[in-house]
């Protein structure tokens, strides 16, 4: 059960990486909940898929052009799954900034696994 909700996860967070190296800023918003909270280092909490989607917006035009994400810890709590978890930003030069991250997962009404809580630290594991 554990490595199907790992895989569900590893899936959205590749979906999330693609839509983001499209330009996709709306179907990466569509990635959290409706009334979701993302707390991005140095920023106010975004709250909503309106806010959320403007964070983004602001790293694209900050010359990110890439986001990977790799899943360390996941935790299932049924509807509710936790995932301890670091993310890699690029830009177009090739640079790179570690993060890691903790989501609040949330299995919503069509049965996807949406970000409900988006926490980020500048803190990483080398």
């Amino acid at each position: 059960m554990r490595d199907r909700v790992r895989e569900e996860i590893e899936a959205v967070n590749q979906e999330f990486s693609d839509r983001f190296a499209r330009g996709d800023l709306d179907g990466v918003s569509d990635l959290y909940t409706e009334d979701a909270r993302f707390l991005p280092p140095g920023r106010a909490i975004a709250r909503g898929r309106r806010q959320i989607r403007e964070v983004y917006a602001a790293y694209a035009a900050a010359g990110v052009t890439d986001l990977r994400f790799e899943t360390l810890e996941v935790d299932d709590r049924g509807d509710t799954v936790l995932e301890l978890a670091r993310s890699t930003a690029y830009t177009g030069s090739e640079q790179a900034q570690q993060f890691c991250y903790v989501i609040v997962w949330q299995r919503s009404a069509d049965g996807m696994l949406r970000l409900h809580w988006d926490v980020v630290s500048t803190s990483h594991d080398g």
